[in-house]
């Protein structure tokens, strides 16, 4: 965490009540030696199947999360199943109804394997 640097990614798995924690190792050893200044945004990723999905943005551990980044003076933003991820979660469950939607083009051809740059710094379990 004293390393990092620009905007950093938090994902965090949206098919828990509670993706995040107060008691976690990220809470109690990483978010404190973020540098005010040095990371400038933290972008939170919740990731889930959508038939899995049981936490979103509004969500009170996202709101605290945020809390926590601000008092820091990181600003923060917060997607559900960003693009990036959804095509990476549906490389690995094609049955899934929203992967399905997206698998095909009006002209019948797959996307599944287009998958986009994702670079993570913290997957918090």
């Amino acid at each position: 965490a004293k390393s990092a640097r620009g905007t950093i990614t938090i994902m965090l798995d949206a098919s828990r009540e509670e993706p995040f924690r107060n008691d976690s190792y990220f809470t109690k050893w990483e978010l404190p030696n973020f540098k005010t200044g040095v990371v400038t945004k933290a972008d939170i990723w919740l990731a889930a199947r959508s038939d899995q999905i049981k936490s979103d943005c509004d969500s009170d551990s996202i709101t605290l999360l945020q809390s926590l980044l601000q008092n820091k003076g990181i600003p923060s933003s917060c997607t559900l199943n960003p693009m990036d991820v959804v095509w990476q979660i549906c490389m690995d469950n094609k049955d899934d109804p929203y992967c399905k939607s997206l698998g095909s083009t009006s002209k019948g051809t797959s996307h599944a394997g287009d998958l986009g740059r994702t670079v993570f710094l913290y997957i918090i379990a």
